[in-house]
């Protein structure tokens, strides 16, 4: 998993936890 993917997908998932 590349960097760039991987920060993709924890922005999402933290965007559900915070929204």
């Amino acid at each position: 998993v590349t960097s760039s993917r991987r920060g993709s997908l924890i922005k999402k998932i933290k965007r559900q936890w915070f929204d």
